[in-house]
C-alpha cells in the first residue's frame, strides 16, 4: 500500500499546484493505487529497475495519459524515477 501518497484529502499545496498546472495548460489525474503498484513489478521484470511507490504513481499517470490520448504515443515523455525501490521489493519480486 502506498501509505504516504494515499490521502483522502489533498495537502495544503494542492490548491497552488493545481492552479499552476492548469495555468500552464497541464493536467492532474487521480491514479489507481493497485495499478501503480503493479507498475513496480512490471518495471522490475522488464527493465531490471526497482522503483519507489511515488515513481510508480508517475509512471502509471504517464501511461494513463498516453492511453487516453492526452499524450501522443510518439511524444517524448520524461518521468523521474527517483526514490528508493527497496521499500516495496515484495511487490516487484513476489
Amino acid at each position: 500500500r502506498i501509505v504516504t501518497l494515499s490521502y483522502e484529502a489533498p495537502g495544503f499545496s494542492f490548491a497552488v499546484l493545481s492552479e499552476v498546472v492548469r495555468a500552464s495548460g497541464g493536467t492532474m489525474i487521480k491514479v489507481d493505487e493497485d495499478r501503480a503498484m503493479a507498475r513496480i513489478g512490471a518495471l522490475a521484470r522488464s527493465e531490471g529497475r526497482l522503483i519507489a511507490p511515488a515513481a510508480a504513481v508517475a509512471v502509471e499517470g504517464a501511461a494513463r495519459l498516453i492511453e487516453s490520448g492526452r499524450i501522443a504515443a510518439d511524444e517524448t515523455v520524461v518521468v523521474n524515477l527517483s526514490g528508493e525501490g527497496v521499500v516495496c521489493h515484495e511487490v516487484a519480486l513476489p
